[in-house]
């Protein structure tokens, strides 16, 4: 106990802003880790060490696995819930574990926070500035083939539902999902025209939701924070399927080149 209290003031003036943001969220961190440099060098070093070598693979793993829980709370926050760990038999709390289970919850709670906006939603009846938005997004500079599969998409999804002269609360949410799941797969694509499709399917469905915002303007701000959850958790989902996320467990470097790979602005400066 004394010596650590004396260590732990020795190393106070020498740990990084990052590394005590890191602390406050919850991660649990090495020494070597909290310090860096030649401690975090000699840290490595023990793992291959006979018995205390385990015992420091271990603790490291541990450090990954709740930057893991931090994430997801981290992803979590805009709408304001948490990642839960649960209780042995004897009462004691068990902490979140991190790996598949973790990104699926995650998932799981921001869907279910989807519902609630929507379940709370008045019919949407189109008006002006939805034809006129429609009509701007379907006359953007597309490849003949392209504005094919953006007005056959949109016939499909779209138009066809509102021939009746209204969509159902639940029809809008199938309608913007479907549409999201086409820009996320064309934007992904290595063909410049079907990545510029991929744009316009986004576009479409920003026009959506500035439509559902006019017709429910009491529902805009849960909306925006749902859309930042998403959009958080999307980072975390990539970097849990990254080569070597051993069951979905991501480590630091692939969560950064999750949220670089996200990144769609010009040279990634964002």
């Amino acid at each position: 106990g004394p010596i650590g209290y004396a260590f732990g003031r020795a190393i106070a003036p020498q740990i990084s802003p990052g590394v005590r943001q890191l602390a406050e969220e919850g991660v649990q961190m090495t020494p070597g880790q909290i310090v860096g440099g030649a401690a975090r060098a000699a840290e490595s070093a023990l793992t291959s060490f006979p018995v205390i070598g385990p015992r420091v693979s271990r603790s490291i793993g541990e450090s990954v696995e709740t930057f893991n829980v931090s994430a997801a709370n981290r992803a979590l926050s805009p709408i304001g819930a948490t990642i839960k760990g649960g209780f042995d038999e004897n009462n004691n709390p068990i902490p979140a574990k991190a790996g598949r289970y973790l990104i699926t919850a995650v998932g799981d709670i921001i869907s279910e926070k989807y519902d609630d906006i929507i379940s709370r939603s008045s019919p949407l009846t189109p008006d002006q500035r939805l034809g006129t938005d429609l009509a701007q997004n379907l006359n953007r500079s597309l490849t003949p083939q392209m504005s094919e599969v953006l007005q056959r998409e949109l016939n499909d999804k779209l138009f066809s539902k509102l021939a009746t002269g209204q969509l159902s609360p639940s029809e809008y949410q199938t309608i913007v999902s479907d549409i999201r799941t086409l820009a996320g797969d064309y934007a992904k694509s290595s063909v410049a025209s079907e990545r510029q499709l991929g744009q316009a399917f986004k576009d479409v469905r920003r026009t959506l939701q500035d439509w559902f915002e006019r017709v429910n303007p009491n529902l805009a701000p849960d909306l925006k924070k749902a859309d930042e959850a998403y959009a958080n958790f999307k980072r975390i989902s990539r970097a849990s399927a990254s080569p070597g996320a051993v069951e979905g467990v991501f480590t630091p470097a692939q969560l950064s080149s999750a949220v670089r790979a996200g990144d769609t602005s010009v040279d990634r400066g964002r």
